[in-house]
């Protein structure tokens, strides 16, 4: 069986929003050099991106689909 759940990010959803908010906030911030080295995008334009991803996080409208899935071992 699985089901999907919005997981609401951002700390407007409290405290598990603003859990979701920090682990992708981490995550963006530790693929920025790796992409900036690759020449994908220069600092200037990933700072503004992150900028971005901020100010929507901040206004709650932001969900984040998360899987889960669950079983029974046979009898």
């Amino acid at each position: 069986m699985e089901r999907t759940v919005a997981l609401p990010v951002g700390e407007v959803s409290g405290r598990l929003g603003s859990m979701a908010k920090t682990d992708l906030m981490a995550g963006m911030t530790a693929l920025r050099g790796v992409l900036i080295n690759m020449g994908l995008v220069t600092e200037a334009e990933y700072s503004r991106v992150i900028e971005q991803v901020q100010q929507e996080l901040s206004s709650g409208a932001i969900t984040w689909p998360f899987f889960i899935a669950y079983g029974q071992k046979p009898g």
